[in-house]
């Protein structure tokens, strides 16, 4: 397990240089950042890196997906009554679902809808108030 946390590493940077690159290309052609960073993620991610990840690494994941749902059902009544703390909260559990749906076998499907759920979330931003 000791070969395992420095291919990680080396995974995530090839993935997240690659992300800014096609970033980087979308505004230039006046396309918004973002969504072309989570497609070349979301592609790069499964296709070329996902098949040499250890099984643990994806064990990992399978329970850091479960606790990232668990806390979204925890965080459900913050939203409910529109705090702002349960907000961020809820953002930072999708957004760690979104890593662990990926890293647990290239779910992208999984990952495509919890990334819908994200942009909801941040666009409903200015709501949170309290």
């Amino acid at each position: 397990m000791s070969g395992a946390l420095p291919l990680l590493i080396l995974q995530a940077a090839v993935i997240i240089v690659a992300a800014r690159l096609v970033g980087a290309l979308a505004r230039r052609l006046g396309q918004p950042a973002v969504i072309a960073e989570v497609i070349a993620g979301i592609v790069l991610g499964p296709s070329l890196l996902g098949r040499v990840l250890p099984l643990g690494i994806i064990e990992t994941s399978h329970l850091l997906g479960s606790m990232a749902g668990a806390g979204l059902l925890l965080l459900s009544q913050g939203l409910a009554r529109r705090l702002d703390a349960a907000h961020a909260l809820t953002v930072i559990a999708v957004a760690a679902g979104i890593v662990a749906s990926l890293f647990k076998g290239g779910d992208y499907e999984e990952a495509l809808l919890l990334l819908a759920l994200l942009l909801v979330l941040l666009r409903a931003r200015p709501a949170f108030s309290r």
